[in-house]
């Protein structure tokens, strides 16, 4: 030890000599160490560094040797060299801290999963993703943070693992409270002991949150290209029709106004025959109408227009007539003083999420027995700044299980009837990026609530947030 304190060679040494040699931070420990064993008349064991010709670690160890009566003699100890030892761990921190900022980095975290405990092990990295205290983690607490539409998988990966299956992968959705979802691709392996047994599961997860967004606001907009293409097409269907009905609406109408005019020089015409022209001129002007609500509902042109509430759902309700008369719908109107609120935004594409909320009702509909009733009331929300639209229907509330999915791309619970899961989800994606409103449901007492929030000046708010997103 003279060696490493670099004294001179004699036997003794002082307290102020020995200290001479350490570090500050290691003569307060040294300190302490001395206090308490003159104190306790006992030994004590501190590592400390010493500043020669280099850098030395040292563990120091001693015991306390007393005479007869109790009383201290002097410290026996040893002291140790382990700078080796020291710098093996310091450089083994180093890697490690390397290794974790290299998985910050790539979002990537490590695990093991004991199968006799069924307990995890994360690191640091997923600690903090899966909203962990500890590193160690029992198997259902780990399976509590997966998104229920997951957790069943989850299960069948982990008896997998527990039957000893090879390399597997998982991508799933993490649901850890007051955190935003994050989606996580696992992949792990299955290590074995010496006689075949399983040892334990190592495992990686990876966060793929960026890429599952860009893939899902893919598939948003390739829906609605989809949608936008159908419309197209049915709306040029429409137009051909239409151009074809014209000509023989106007000629009835023109034979009913000349018949309605001879008949005005007749002396006594039977009420029956009045009646019945003024049927056909009304349902003539009835069809020429209809022509018009579905020329401009599947128009292309986004155009912004003024209009009110009551003509935007009048206008919806007159293209679904048939269907409402068919299953002899009851609708009721509370309107109150917001029938005729302006609203500027765009119609057709509003008639189009009204259309799609309706029909789905109507599609429940024609599988209950029944009274059938729709009610459609309206509210401003405060400063006039939006209106409320609520679209009630009596068919029996939408269940729990499919209440949080309700507004996914392709999901539908009408596949049997050709449902494609894509009503519900366009007309999400029309009130948020389109009119830049907001759309949610939930069960009233007797059926299914829609609530439509629609700003009443689109072209203002999107001034508005158009200026926000350039000082950002």
């Amino acid at each position: 030890m003279k060696r490493l304190y670099q004294f001179e060679d004699k036997p003794f040494y002082s307290v102020p000599e020995v200290f001479a040699k350490i570090d500050s931070e290691s003569q307060k420990i040294a300190a302490q160490a001395i206090s308490d064993t003159i104190a306790n008349k006992s030994g004590g064991k501190f590592t400390h560094i010493i500043n020669s010709d280099q850098q030395y670690h040292i563990e120091t160890i001693w015991d306390v040797e007393l005479d007869s009566e109790g009383n201290a003699i002097r410290a026996i100890g040893l002291a140790k060299d382990i700078t080796e030892q020291r710098l093996a761990q310091q450089k083994e921190r180093e890697a490690n801290r390397v290794i974790q900022k290299s998985n910050q980095i790539g979002k990537v975290g490590s695990w093991s999963f004991d199968v006799n405990t069924q307990t995890f092990y994360f690191d640091s990295y997923l600690q903090t993703k899966y909203g962990f205290e500890g590193p160690h983690v029992h198997a259902n607490d780990v399976i509590a943070r997966i998104r229920d539409d997951y957790k069943e998988e989850a299960y069948q990966h982990l008896q997998k693992a527990l039957e000893g299956i090879g390399v597997e992968s998982f991508v799933y959705c993490l649901d850890v409270a007051e955190q935003p979802e994050k989606w996580v691709e696992a992949s792990w392996e299955v290590e074995y002991d010496a006689e075949g047994n399983i040892l334990r599961v190592i495992g990686m997860d990876k966060d793929i949150t960026e890429k599952m967004l860009a893939q899902q606001k893919e598939h948003e907009q390739e829906a609605l290209l989809m949608h936008q293409n159908r419309l197209a097409q049915q709306g040029e269907m429409l137009q051909m029709i239409g151009h074809q009905w014209r000509q023989p609406l106007n000629v009835i109408t023109l034979y009913m106004s000349l018949i309605r005019k001879k008949l005005k020089k007749a002396h006594e015409v039977p009420e029956m025959v009045l009646e019945s022209i003024q049927h056909v001129e009304k349902t003539t002007q009835f069809m020429t109408q209809t022509i018009d609500d579905f020329k401009e509902f599947f128009s292309s042109e986004k155009t912004l227009s003024a209009f009110t509430p009551e003509s935007l759902l009048d206008e919806t309700l007159g293209i679904l007539t048939a269907r409402i008369e068919k299953h002899r719908i009851h609708i009721e109107k509370e309107f109150g003083d917001c029938a005729q609120q302006t609203i500027e935004s765009y119609k057709s594409e509003l008639n189009q999420v009204v259309l799609a909320i309706i029909n789905n009702a109507i599609d429940v509909f024609e599988t209950r027995q029944g009274e059938h009733q729709l009610t459609l009331s309206v509210h401003t929300e405060p400063n006039n700044d939006a209106v409320v639209i609520n679209i009630t229907d009596n068919a029996g509330g939408i269940p729990d299980e499919v209440m949080p999915f309700i507004f996914d791309p392709y999901f539908s619970t009408k596949k049997e009837r050709n449902g494609t899961g894509l009503g519900l989800y366009m007309t999400k994606m029309i009130m948020e990026e389109s009119v830049k409103g907001h759309i949610c449901v939930a069960n009233s007492e007797q059926g299914a609530r829609f609530t439509l929030t629609i700003p009443t000046h689109l072209a203002e708010l999107k001034d508005t947030q158009n200026k926000e997103s350039d000082e950002i």
